[in-house]
């Protein structure tokens, strides 16, 4: 995934860079509730991959703020 988000985006690509964020959270969260992460991560791997998606997701619904608050 992506390190950086550019920042000049139409709003169509913001909303689906927002909903793809979001389910992937909701995703990451499913993982841990279950324990099937331990399957496929150490450790020390799903926290930093848990954070980087909280991360991005958190990145993408900042920049959807405008767009949600002009609808």
């Amino acid at each position: 995934m992506a390190k950086s988000i550019p920042r000049c985006m139409s709003a169509k690509i913001i909303g689906k860079g927002h909903d793809l964020a979001e389910r992937r959270r909701t995703h990451m969260i499913d993982l841990y509730d279950t324990g099937r992460w331990k399957r496929y991560y150490s450790e020390e791997e799903f926290v930093a991959l848990m954070r980087e998606t909280v991360r991005l997701a958190d990145s993408w619904s900042r920049m959807a703020e405008p767009l949600q608050a002009a609808e």
